[in-house]
C-alpha cells in the first residue's frame, strides 16, 4: 500500500509540474507576443506598479496562470500596497518609461519611424501654415539633427524662450561670426555694395552690404523716403560706410548705374584713391533689355505677349482650358524688370503648340468667348503664322 501510495504521489507529481511547464511556456509566449506586436490602437499602454515607481513591471512566471493574475487584480488585500495603474500616455509626449528595450519594429522597421515623424512635422508645417519648401531649409536640418542626438526628456522650447533667451543667443553667434569675419579684410579687401529698393508702402530703402572672400553680409540700411536722393546725398551716406568700414579695407564699391551713382563713384574715388566705383552687371545688362525694349518690333511682340496672357489669366475657364492643353502656366510679362518680358515671351514659345491647340479646340469654339472680339483677337493671335 505504501508503495502504491507512493507511485500515486510520484504521478501526481509528475502531471502538477507538466501542467505548470506548460502554463510557464503560455505566459512567457504571451509576453513574447505583446512585446514584438507593441502597443495597440489608441496609444501606448504603460503599466506601472507600486507608487510612482518608473521601473518597468517585473512578472513572475514561476506560479500559476491564477497567481499571475491575482497579482495584478488584487487590490486592499495587504496594507501599504497599492494596485498598478494603467494609464494612456498620450497626454505626455515627452516622457519615455521603457527607454530599456527597444521593440521590434523599430528596429528592424526604419521606414514606419520615418512616416511617423514625416506625419508629425508635416501636421506641424500645415497647421503654422509653413510652406513645404521650407524643408529644405538647412537650419531645419540643422534643428532634427540635434533632436536626434539629444535623445529622449528633451522638451521644445517655450514661446518666450525662443522670443528672448534663445533669440538673444543666436544675434550673440551672428555678431561673433561677423568679427570673425572681419579678420579677412586686411588680407582679402571687400566690396561695399549699394542696392536701392521701393516697399509696398512706397518706402525707399537703401541697403548696404559688404562682400569679402566668397561671403556677402549685410552691414546696414537707411530710411531715405523723406530725402531726395541727389548725388550729395548719395556720397554722404556712402562715404559714412566707408569709414565705418574703414577706407584701407575698402578696394571697390557696386552701385547703379544711374547718373547719380556715377557721380558718387567719381567722388569717392578722389577722396580715396585706393578704392574703385564699378557699375552694377545687372543693372547694366537690365538697361540694355530696356533699350531693346524700345524697338518697335519688340514693343509690339511684348504688347502682344502681354494681351494674350491678360486674357487667359482673367478668364478662370479659359485659364482651365490652357492649363489643360499645356501642361502648366506661363511666365507673365512684368512692368518692372525688362528682363522678365523676355522670360516671358521664352514661356509663351514653349508652350505654343498648347496654346495653339487650346484655342482650336471644340471646347473653344463652343464656348461664349469665342464670340467675343477680344477673343477672336487672342485666337487669331495665337493661330496666326507669325506666332
Amino acid at each position: 500500500m505504501e508503495a502504491e501510495d507512493e507511485d500515486q504521489q510520484l504521478a501526481r507529481a509528475m502531471h502538477i509540474s507538466r501542467e505548470e511547464a506548460k502554463e510557464k511556456q503560455w505566459i512567457a509566449e504571451q509576453l513574447r507576443r505583446s512585446q514584438s506586436v507593441g502597443p495597440r490602437r489608441g496609444g501606448p499602454m504603460i503599466y506601472e506598479q507600486g507608487s510612482g515607481s518608473r521601473s518597468r513591471p517585473s512578472v513572475d512566471i514561476g506560479g500559476t496562470v491564477k497567481g499571475m493574475f491575482d497579482k495584478f487584480t488584487s487590490s486592499g488585500k495587504s496594507k501599504g500596497k497599492r494596485s498598478p495603474e494603467i494609464r494612456d500616455m498620450r497626454d505626455a509626449p515627452y516622457k519615455h518609461h521603457d527607454e530599456g528595450q527597444q521593440r521590434i519594429e523599430e528596429a528592424f522597421q526604419p521606414k514606419t519611424l520615418s512616416k511617423k515623424i514625416g506625419k508629425a512635422i508635416s501636421r506641424w508645417f500645415h497647421s503654422s501654415m509653413i510652406p513645404p519648401h521650407k524643408a529644405k531649409d538647412p537650419y531645419f536640418k540643422a534643428m532634427v539633427k540635434e533632436i536626434q542626438t539629444c535623445g529622449k526628456n528633451v522638451k521644445p522650447p517655450t514661446p518666450h524662450e525662443i522670443a528672448r533667451p534663445y533669440l538673444d543667443t543666436i544675434v550673440k553667434e551672428v555678431d561673433e561670426y561677423i568679427e570673425e569675419f572681419k579678420y579677412k579684410w586686411p588680407e582679402y579687401g571687400v566690396t561695399i555694395m549699394c542696392d536701392g529698393w521701393s516697399g509696398p508702402a512706397r518706402m525707399s530703402i537703401i541697403n548696404f552690404l559688404i562682400y569679402c572672400d566668397g561671403k556677402t553680409i549685410f552691414h546696414k540700411s537707411f530710411n531715405a523716403s523723406s530725402d531726395i536722393k541727389d548725388s550729395m546725398y548719395l556720397f554722404k551716406l556712402m562715404d559714412e560706410v566707408v569709414q565705418e568700414v574703414g577706407p584701407d579695407y575698402v578696394v571697390q564699391v557696386v552701385t547703379d548705374n544711374a547718373s547719380n551713382f556715377k557721380k558718387v563713384g567719381t567722388l569717392l574715388m578722389v577722396k580715396y584713391p585706393t578704392l574703385y566705383w564699378t557699375p552694377c552687371a545687372a543693372h547694366c545688362i537690365d538697361l540694355m533689355f530696356k533699350d531693346i525694349g524700345e524697338m518697335n518690333k519688340v514693343q509690339t511682340l511684348v504688347s502682344d505677349a502681354k494681351m494674350i496672357t491678360n486674357f487667359i489669366y482673367n478668364h478662370s475657364w479659359v485659364l482651365a482650358l490652357m492649363r489643360k492643353y499645356t501642361k502648366g502656366d506661363l511666365v507673365r510679362p512684368a512692368a518692372t524688370r525688362f528682363a522678365t518680358n523676355y522670360i516671358a515671351l521664352d514661356s509663351i514659345k514653349k508652350r505654343k503648340e498648347g496654346l495653339v491647340k487650346s484655342f482650336t479646340s471644340n471646347e473653344w469654339f463652343s464656348s461664349r468667348y469665342a464670340t467675343t472680339e477680344i477673343g477672336k483677337t487672342i485666337q487669331d493671335l495665337i493661330t496666326s503664322t507669325k506666332f
